[in-house]
């Protein structure tokens, strides 16, 4: 006779609000989200700061065939590549939790350009913690009005996130 054996999950949710120029992890236990508290805050200023206050170089620039130029790099591609860069940072101590065994549950809560940046970024086994997920931004509310924002989420149906 052979028995399966299923991990248990520890009981510890993780939720990270974030934007591109800071995050706060938070920790609570499932599923009220009781003994909710801030175990990490990450800043991220590059995140929020201009393109032309953190490279010193203007762009190059390229002559097309009609005369007319365009420039080598813009703001769009600053601001993707700051973003990415911290959402790699969030997504390793997200693994390190993992790995560590500190949480069993994760919810994400970030604007949608980060969000998907972070959904993206995200190995397969931390996409299994993922029980939730949020567009917004709450990087600059308190830590009870993210608490009720969570429990909210939480209480949706499945698939209406």
């Amino acid at each position: 006779m052979t028995f399966k054996h299923e991990a248990v999950r520890p009981s510890t949710t993780w939720i990270l609000v974030a934007d591109r120029a800071r995050a706060k992890l938070f920790a609570g236990e499932w599923p009220e989200l009781s003994d909710f508290h801030e175990i990490e805050d990450f800043a991220h200023p590059e995140g929020g700061a201009h393109q032309r206050d953190v490279e010193s170089d203007r762009p190059g620039l390229f002559r097309t065939s009609n005369g007319g130029g365009s420039a080598a790099s813009d703001l769009t591609d600053f601001v993707h590549r700051t973003a990415t860069e911290f959402a790699r940072e969030l997504v390793d101590r997200l693994q390190h939790g993992k790995d560590t065994n500190a949480y069993g549950r994760l919810v994400i809560i970030a604007p949608a350009m980060l969000l998907g940046l972070l959904r993206d970024e995200l190995p397969a086994p931390l996409t299994k913690l993922l029980v939730a997920d949020l567009d917004k931004d709450l990087t600059h509310q308190n830590n009870e009005s993210i608490q009720a924002h969570v429990r909210d989420l939480l209480a949706l149906p499945s698939g209406q996130t």
